[in-house]
């Protein structure tokens, strides 16, 4: 995703290079195990799991797929059946039909006790595949529940929220979220998610600590050298943006974006 785009090749042409900004914009992913099914009563129902359980071992998802979704599970498996399905469907990237099969398995917590183990990774996975749909509104709802229950590890789902506040345009409380998670687990992708919000608002200070917080978390974290260079950039200082792109280049030195950006900004360093 690109924050702006120019025509001419001035200053500002390393705005178009601004795709790294979203990179990890999906940091958290979905819960992707499977529900035990080892309890099926049935002859049948043993044979279809079992026979599923080959094809994904020789790297037929979509075979598996096929086969849960032909088969009609009984009560007792059909928490498990609909959530296994939901990963199936996860992992090959057929995220509208993941959130369906996960809406399924949770249709049995009429009454929802997101303190079961159950409930809770088929609620955060089907907040994840909303996400991943475009559904970014109820994904936000079905996070605000998890939260609101006081779950355990807190982090994840602050993670997710807050993307999903980040691409319906709602800067303060992604920020909001992604401070919640730093607190609660502070890591690079935190503080890289939160300096991008800092840079959409044009908070440069703010920017440049999350971005250097990021970076003493994991030094190699080439992203967020390249995030902070902009900043300088922004910032019209020159020598220290082209310090950071080459930090950049150390840990992606094949990378043309950067290449151009240092180029850019020796340039303007040198006209000023």
């Amino acid at each position: 995703l690109e924050l702006l785009t120019f025509g001419s090749r001035d200053y500002l042409m390393f705005f178009s290079r601004r795709s790294y900004l979203l990179l990890y914009f999906l940091t958290i992913g979905a819960f992707l195990f499977f529900a035990s099914l080892a309890t099926a009563q049935s002859t049948e129902s043993e044979t279809v799991y079992a026979n599923a359980d080959r094809l994904l071992q020789a790297g037929d998802i979509v075979g598996a797929i096929q086969l849960y979704e032909s088969f009609q599970p009984s009560e007792d498996q059909y928490y498990q059946h609909w959530y296994n399905l939901g990963v199936l469907l996860y992992d090959n990237q057929q995220y509208d039909e993941a959130v369906d099969a996960f809406s399924h398995a949770m249709d049995q917590f009429e009454n929802l006790d997101v303190a079961a183990v159950q409930a809770t990774a088929g609620l955060y996975n089907l907040g994840t595949s909303l996400i991943q749909a475009g559904g970014f509104s109820e994904a936000i709802e079905v996070f605000s529940v998890l939260l609101e229950n006081e779950v355990d590890d807190s982090y994840a789902i602050c993670i997710n929220r807050g993307n999903a506040y980040y691409a319906i345009g709602d800067l303060d409380a992604a920020a909001s979220d992604y401070l919640a998670a730093i607190t609660a687990r502070p890591t690079t992708e935190a503080w890289y998610n939160l300096g991008n919000i800092y840079y959409d608002q044009q908070s440069w200070d703010e920017a440049i600590a999350a971005y250097s917080n990021a970076i003493d978390l994991n030094p190699a974290f080439w992203q967020a050298h390249y995030n902070l260079g902009n900043v300088r950039m922004q910032l019209l200082d020159y020598d220290t943006a082209i310090q950071e792109y080459r930090a950049a280049l150390r840990h992606e030195p094949a990378n043309a974006d950067i290449q151009e950006n240092i180029a850019i900004a020796q340039q303007m360093a040198e006209q000023y």
